[in-house]
């Protein structure tokens, strides 16, 4: 074999490999491109408190809406809920939405979601064609949950809705309240807790009540602090006293009684 054969056999070699190596780069990337969404980090980018406007303030200080994914809810319906955060492109900082607690049996399920601060959310059910703004007022949000069992599908929200701190900013420092949205009838119905606020919601076993663990509003968990447990009937759509006003005044007789 000539020496002028063996070098075309060894560029042809040559040639053929990098035309393989090429391809196989080329069919990586396109599958990463493909498969990259699936797997997207539950990140946002957003700032740690919605802002008050006011009238004298330029565009370049107003934040613009953030949409980054779909949150199923029911996994055999076609119903999402779209998280709405907030960012400036000049201050920006990265948060996850967590999905903390998952209480799951025969008759229910609740899952308690928490995140940097949001200030909306969207109701999308792709089969009955819907897409619902849940909030049509400026509030923040931080932590809200998804309740359904064979009466109700519920989504309940711990919400600042007032400036209560006057900084300029609605954020976890100001007075939260809940609202719960009512996804059977799309109607959002808002709850005032007065000196409140809401630490988690949770389920109470074979009832169709989620407890509501409260603070009295800018305490921090110390033994002197003000707690109570509420209830909230997810049939009647109302807030219930776990304990009644007569039994806690005969609670505090007993702890007033002295002793002889």
């Amino acid at each position: 074999m000539s020496k002028l054969t063996r070098y075309n056999q060894k560029l042809l070699a040559i040639i053929g490999t990098s035309i393989l190596i090429v391809g196989l780069i080329s069919l990586l990337g396109a599958t990463y491109s493909y498969i990259s969404p699936l797997f997207r980090s539950s990140s946002l980018t957003t700032q740690d408190g919605v802002d008050i406007i006011q009238e004298s303030d330029t565009i370049s200080q107003l934040q613009l809406v953030n949409i980054d994914k779909l949150i199923p809810l029911d996994t055999s319906k076609s119903n999402f809920l779209v998280p709405i955060s907030q960012y400036r492109i000049m201050d920006v900082m990265e948060i996850n939405i967590l999905d903390n607690n998952k209480y799951r049996s025969s008759k229910f399920e609740l899952r308690n979601y928490t995140s940097g601060v949001l200030n909306n959310f969207v109701y999308i059910d792709y089969k009955k064609n819907i897409r619902e703004i849940i909030f049509k007022n400026k509030l923040a949000i931080i932590y809200w949950s998804y309740f359904r069992n064979d009466v109700s599908e519920l989504l309940l929200f711990k919400v600042m809705g007032d400036d209560t701190n006057n900084d300029g900013t609605l954020n976890s420092k100001d007075k939260n309240n809940l609202y719960v949205f009512d996804i059977k009838n799309l109607n959002l119905i808002p709850f005032e807790l007065k000196e409140m606020d809401i630490i988690e919601f949770y389920p109470l076993n074979n009832t169709n009540i989620i407890g509501i663990s409260t603070i009295e509003h800018n305490k921090k968990n110390s033994n002197n602090d003000k707690t109570e447990i509420l209830g909230f009937d997810t049939e009647t759509l109302k807030l219930v006293p776990i304990i009644s006003q007569s039994m806690k005044d005969e609670l505090q007789e007993i702890l007033d009684e002295k002793t002889n």
